[in-house]
């Protein structure tokens, strides 16, 4: 049996379809697209196995490469931003409830292994690039908070919640 997805994604105007070989399965969050310094786009999803999903462009304005799964320990929510350095990073919501995060070792190269944040969150991340080049990732909390945590310099280490 052929499995095929589509998926309408609201930055590109476009439809996405894969066969079950190349394909996160059924997505169960809607996605983030991201450019990279280079132009590719990247885009990610929360897919199948609760993992983290991701293809990208093999060129600027090119073909697309197939799915392919980062793993994760996510139950639901995935945002992603772009590094000041240009290595992208992304982030979802863990099954403990924490934030969890995995980041590109190098700008369009590989990726780290997942990573926690902390934090006890109940709703999709939501992540930017401050005026100064770091990252902030916040999500709310169930105590109806909005917590928030940043990076201490660009592309560095995170300080606590906020």
């Amino acid at each position: 049996m052929l499995l095929v997805v589509a998926a309408t994604m609201p930055l590109l105007g476009t439809t996405v379809a894969a066969s079950a070989e190349s394909t996160p399965g059924e997505i169960t969050i809607s996605d983030t697209t991201l450019r990279n310094c280079d132009n590719r786009l990247e885009d990610f999803v929360f897919g199948s196995g609760d993992a983290l999903w991701h293809r990208w462009q093999t060129s600027a304005g090119g073909s697309w490469s197939n799915w392919e799964s980062l793993g994760g320990p996510l139950i639901y929510g995935i945002d992603a931003s772009r590094n000041a350095d240009c290595r992208l990073e992304a982030f979802g919501i863990g099954r403990n409830q924490e934030m969890y995060h995995i980041w590109q070792t190098t700008p369009g190269g590989g990726w780290s292994g997942w990573d926690s944040l902390g934090g006890i969150l109940v709703d999709r991340p939501y992540s930017r690039r401050l005026s100064d080049g770091r990252l902030e990732v916040c999500a709310w909390g169930p105590d109806d908070i909005y917590h928030c945590k940043a990076q201490v310099s660009p592309g560095g280490g995170w300080g606590g919640w906020y």
